[in-house]
Protein backbone atom coordinates (compact mmCIF):
# COMPACT_ATOMS: atom_id res chain seq x y z
CA UNK A 1 0.00 0.00 0.00
CA UNK A 2 1.00 3.91 -0.91
CA UNK A 3 2.38 4.83 2.62
CA UNK A 4 1.46 8.68 1.83
CA UNK A 5 -2.21 7.59 0.40
CA UNK A 6 -2.49 5.33 4.03
CA UNK A 7 -1.55 8.48 6.22
CA UNK A 8 -3.41 11.07 4.16
CA UNK A 9 -6.60 8.66 4.88
CA UNK A 10 -5.60 8.70 8.38
CA UNK A 11 -5.70 12.25 8.23
CA UNK A 12 -9.09 12.43 6.24
CA UNK A 13 -10.55 10.45 8.99
CA UNK A 14 -9.37 13.15 11.62
CA UNK A 15 -10.58 16.26 9.22
CA UNK A 16 -14.36 14.72 8.92
CA UNK A 17 -14.50 13.82 12.41
CA UNK A 18 -13.11 17.74 13.23
CA UNK A 19 -15.92 19.26 11.05
CA UNK A 20 -18.76 17.20 12.34
CA UNK A 21 -17.55 18.60 15.66
CA UNK A 22 -17.85 22.18 14.07
CA UNK A 23 -21.25 20.86 12.98
CA UNK A 24 -22.41 19.71 16.10
CA UNK A 25 -21.23 23.02 17.65
CA UNK A 26 -23.16 25.31 15.21
CA UNK A 27 -26.25 23.33 15.81
CA UNK A 28 -26.04 23.98 19.74
CA UNK A 29 -24.84 27.39 19.18
CA UNK A 30 -27.87 28.52 16.82
CA UNK A 31 -30.33 26.22 18.76
CA UNK A 32 -30.89 23.67 16.73
CA UNK A 33 -31.20 25.65 13.12
CA UNK A 34 -33.12 23.21 10.69
CA UNK A 35 -30.45 23.76 7.89
CA UNK A 36 -27.47 22.33 10.47
CA UNK A 37 -29.26 19.60 11.72
CA UNK A 38 -30.51 18.73 8.20
CA UNK A 39 -27.02 18.97 6.84
CA UNK A 40 -25.33 16.64 9.92
CA UNK A 41 -28.50 14.12 9.35
CA UNK A 42 -27.10 14.19 5.79
CA UNK A 43 -23.52 13.82 6.53
CA UNK A 44 -24.08 11.19 9.02
CA UNK A 45 -25.91 9.40 7.14
CA UNK A 46 -23.06 9.73 4.18
CA UNK A 47 -20.77 8.44 6.58
CA UNK A 48 -22.14 6.18 9.16
CA UNK A 49 -19.03 4.38 10.70
CA UNK A 50 -17.03 7.73 10.90
CA UNK A 51 -17.37 7.40 14.99
CA UNK A 52 -15.69 4.21 14.93
CA UNK A 53 -12.94 4.95 12.33
CA UNK A 54 -12.22 8.31 14.21
CA UNK A 55 -12.34 6.11 17.44
CA UNK A 56 -9.98 3.41 16.17
CA UNK A 57 -7.72 5.66 14.53
CA UNK A 58 -7.11 7.84 17.88
CA UNK A 59 -6.84 4.81 20.28
CA UNK A 60 -5.54 2.11 17.93
CA UNK A 61 -2.85 1.22 20.67
CA UNK A 62 -6.15 -0.36 22.58
CA UNK A 63 -7.40 -1.61 19.32
CA UNK A 64 -4.28 -3.56 18.57
CA UNK A 65 -3.79 -5.24 21.81
CA UNK A 66 -6.91 -5.84 21.75
CA UNK A 67 -7.41 -5.18 25.36
CA UNK A 68 -10.69 -4.05 27.59
CA UNK A 69 -10.34 -0.75 26.68
CA UNK A 70 -12.14 -0.56 23.40
CA UNK A 71 -15.27 -0.06 22.69
CA UNK A 72 -16.43 -0.60 19.18
CA UNK A 73 -18.00 -3.66 17.98
CA UNK A 74 -17.95 -4.80 14.29
CA UNK A 75 -22.05 -3.83 13.90
CA UNK A 76 -22.24 -7.39 11.67
CA UNK A 77 -20.54 -9.71 14.08
CA UNK A 78 -20.84 -7.86 17.46
CA UNK A 79 -17.20 -8.60 18.35
CA UNK A 80 -15.18 -6.03 19.27
CA UNK A 81 -13.01 -4.06 16.55
CA UNK A 82 -9.28 -5.61 17.25
CA UNK A 83 -5.67 -6.04 15.75
CA UNK A 84 -6.84 -7.48 11.99
CA UNK A 85 -9.39 -4.96 11.54
CA UNK A 86 -6.96 -2.22 12.78
CA UNK A 87 -4.74 -3.24 9.43
CA UNK A 88 -7.47 -3.64 6.77
CA UNK A 89 -6.73 0.10 5.86
CA UNK A 90 -7.19 0.15 2.34
CA UNK A 91 -6.93 3.58 -0.56
CA UNK A 92 -6.77 3.86 -3.81
CA UNK A 93 -6.28 7.22 -5.76
CA UNK A 94 -9.92 7.37 -5.68
CA UNK A 95 -11.41 6.01 -2.08
CA UNK A 96 -10.77 4.18 1.04
CA UNK A 97 -11.88 1.25 2.50
CA UNK A 98 -12.13 0.73 6.24
CA UNK A 99 -13.87 -1.20 9.17
CA UNK A 100 -15.96 -2.61 6.31
CA UNK A 101 -16.90 0.65 4.70
CA UNK A 102 -16.10 1.98 1.33
CA UNK A 103 -15.83 5.77 0.73
CA UNK A 104 -15.03 7.42 -3.09
CA UNK A 105 -13.17 10.94 -2.46
CA UNK A 106 -15.15 12.61 -4.63
CA UNK A 107 -18.20 11.66 -2.57
CA UNK A 108 -16.40 12.55 0.49
CA UNK A 109 -15.56 16.03 -0.65
CA UNK A 110 -19.47 16.71 -1.73
CA UNK A 111 -20.23 15.80 1.56
CA UNK A 112 -18.05 17.93 3.33
CA UNK A 113 -18.36 20.59 1.48
CA UNK A 114 -22.33 20.66 1.77
CA UNK A 115 -22.14 20.65 5.69
CA UNK A 116 -19.20 23.13 5.34
CA UNK A 117 -21.72 25.27 3.42
CA UNK A 118 -24.21 24.76 5.86
CA UNK A 119 -22.03 25.56 8.71
CA UNK A 120 -20.82 28.84 7.38
CA UNK A 121 -24.51 29.77 6.00
CA UNK A 122 -25.73 29.14 9.46
CA UNK A 123 -23.16 31.25 11.46
CA UNK A 124 -23.09 34.04 9.04
CA UNK A 125 -27.09 34.41 9.20
CA UNK A 126 -27.17 34.02 12.85
CA UNK A 127 -24.37 36.44 14.14
CA UNK A 128 -22.42 34.26 15.67
CA UNK A 129 -18.92 34.66 15.35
Amino acid sequence: MNAQRKADAQYLVVALWRLRMAAEMCKTLSEQDERIVTALATYDAAFPRLKSLRDVLMHYDNYSLENTLRRNKDPETGDYIGRGDVESLRTSPDGVMWLGESYRLDDIEKQSRTLYAAVTEVLGRSGID
